[in-house]
């Protein structure tokens, strides 16, 4: 099992943590609000999991296979999960104190640095960002 790069634990983690917000303040998901903690953190579990553990299945007619276990796979996959958790925390509360400025900011600064390396690696991309 590879490790997932900080960059997609960094895009992964800003996703599924405004995916959590939008079911916090979706009035179809009443059962989960910024006030219920624990369910919000076990979702954040939940997501970080499943966005870092990489396991494959497959459903055949009654019978369910899980393949890519091994000790390493589980060891590595832990380790990841424990990070995506963490940066998923982190942005979570940059969401929920409506510090978005110092998000927009973290966020800009790791798409420069991942670009950078990227154009140093010899490709050629520029990507100007609009200001407001």
């Amino acid at each position: 099992m590879t490790s997932p790069s900080i960059a997609d634990q960094f895009g992964a983690a800003a996703a599924l943590e405004f995916a959590l917000h939008f079911l916090q303040r979706w009035s179809k998901t009443p059962w989960i609000t910024e006030n219920t903690t624990k369910i919000s953190a076990t979702f954040r579990v939940m997501l970080a999991f499943f966005a870092t553990i990489g396991l494959t299945w497959h459903y055949d007619g009654g019978t369910l296979v899980i393949t890519g276990l091994s000790v390493s796979v589980i060891a590595t996959g832990l380790w990841n999960f424990f990070r995506q958790y963490a940066l998923q925390h982190g942005f979570g509360h940059l969401i929920r104190t409506g510090n978005l400025d110092k998000f927009q900011e973290i966020v800009s600064n790791v798409v420069k640095q991942e670009l950078k390396a990227y154009n140093d690696q010899g490709h050629d991309i520029n990507i100007t960002a609009a200001k407001n």
